[in-house]
């Protein structure tokens, strides 16, 4: 449209690799590389968030909690469920989330949602039951992605010790 298109956006949502990934990111196009990199202003904690590229931090545990008290809400909303979740609750599902071997290092925020909602579903299903019950059972088991589909046989991938 050549300018001629008014109101309108396009927002992405990806991985740095996706970004910056000089063969197969978006930075393997010389145009795009030079629009999206980062300015050499925005150093030492500063930002410019007009900037084409907003960078976000990984979620803290405590935003996290947050984010499954509002998820909890919402699935309370939608369902007319009658569960009710307690503060024990939360940190009981989180330390088995967190606790988890290579979770710092695999554990996605999907992942976590994934979880924490299939127990709401459970718990709406089936009236009664706690989230303790649920973690706990015999047949529970944390989800975990295969990830073995992401891992590429390519000599030049790149992997952190």
């Amino acid at each position: 449209m050549q300018g001629n298109a008014e109101h309108i956006g396009f927002l992405l949502g990806g991985t740095p690799q996706f970004l910056e990934d000089p063969r197969r990111g978006l930075y393997s196009y010389e145009a795009l590389r030079s629009r999206l990199s980062e300015t050499r202003f925005a150093k030492n904690g500063w930002r410019d968030t007009s900037s084409p590229v907003l960078r976000l931090q990984t979620l803290t545990h405590e935003e996290i909690y947050v984010l499954l008290q509002h998820l909890a809400e919402v699935h309370t909303a939608h369902h007319q469920a009658s569960y009710q979740l307690f503060p024990a609750d939360y940190r009981l599902f989180m330390q088995e989330a967190l606790n988890r071997v290579g979770s710092d290092a695999f554990l996605a925020p999907r992942d976590l949602i994934r979880d924490f909602l299939s127990i709401l579903n459970i718990m709406q299903q089936r009236p009664g039951v706690s989230v303790t019950q649920v973690i706990h059972g015999p047949d529970f088991t944390p989800s975990t992605e295969d990830r073995s589909t992401e891992v590429e046989a390519d000599e030049y991938a790149e992997f952190t010790l």
